[in-house]
């Protein structure tokens, strides 16, 4: 008698258990993952591709962690692990899985029709973490859909109440489609004055192929204030005695 009421008792629980297991697994239907690298995974979704890094989320859809292997991604609070597509697999090699700049180069070959179609470029954050009297260094993380061309190129310019200082040059940064960060230096020019005044940054994405006879893409101007100076010259040295004849006529 013990034995068929524990087999009823066990029934009802797994009876109750099969509609919170079938909507948990309801949850992760139709996500793929079609990218995986260290920190980064890409995640498909209701015909939407996302790039995303551990922390961020799409949708609903956050993702907890990602390696070369599987991506742990969690939605209304339960967590799952995923595992890459066996369709894109075999089109990553060792080196696009490795390395998380070659996800994001080539993904824009593999994938850009999908990934860039509903997506405008645009800079998220320009972050500085180097200023020195004449000059200052940003890292940009940007979003770029190659809408003008695969080439494209990063500028910055100096502001000042509104009109360009035209007194700053910055390095020529290359940046690629997708989702990445660049570094780039904004210093004063040769032939800039000994020290000028701004109060803002502008940051230019430019392209190789026109649109409509334009090549920029998108500007972002930003607030800074910052008193330009040239360093002064440091006096030069002379090593050992130098003697100095004048001939006699």
């Amino acid at each position: 008698m013990i034995k068929p009421l524990r087999n009823s008792i066990l029934a009802l629980v797994m009876l109750l258990a099969a509609p919170q297991l079938w909507a948990e697994s309801d949850l992760f239907d139709g996500i793929e993952v079609n990218g995986l690298t260290d920190n980064k995974a890409i995640l498909f979704y209701q015909g939407n591709l996302f790039l995303l890094k551990e922390g961020e989320s799409a949708e609903d859809i956050r993702l907890i962690e990602a390696n070369n292997r599987y991506a742990v991604v969690e939605r209304q609070g339960i967590q799952r692990r995923l595992f890459l597509r066996e369709a894109d697999a075999s089109d990553y090699s060792d080196n696009f899985i490795a390395s998380s700049d070659q996800l994001t180069r080539e993904q824009s070959g593999i994938l850009a029709s999908r990934i860039l179609a509903n997506a405008d470029s645009h800079i998220i954050e320009a972050k500085e973490y180097s200023r020195e009297e004449d000059r200052v260094r940003f890292r940009i993380e940007y979003f770029y859909n190659a809408s003008h061309g695969e080439k494209a190129s990063l500028r910055a310019s100096v502001y000042h109440e509104g009109s360009p200082v035209g007194q700053s040059v910055s390095t020529y940064t290359r940046i690629y489609p997708g989702r990445n960060t660049a570094d780039i230096e904004v210093r004063m020019s040769d032939a800039a004055p000994q020290n000028f005044t701004s109060d803002a940054l502008q940051f230019e994405i430019v392209g190789s192929e026109a649109i409509d006879g334009v090549y920029r893409v998108l500007n972002k101007r930003i607030p800074y204030e910052k008193h330009w100076q040239r360093p002064e010259k440091k006096p030069e040295k002379f090593i050992g005695n130098v003697e100095w004849k004048t001939s006699s006529q």
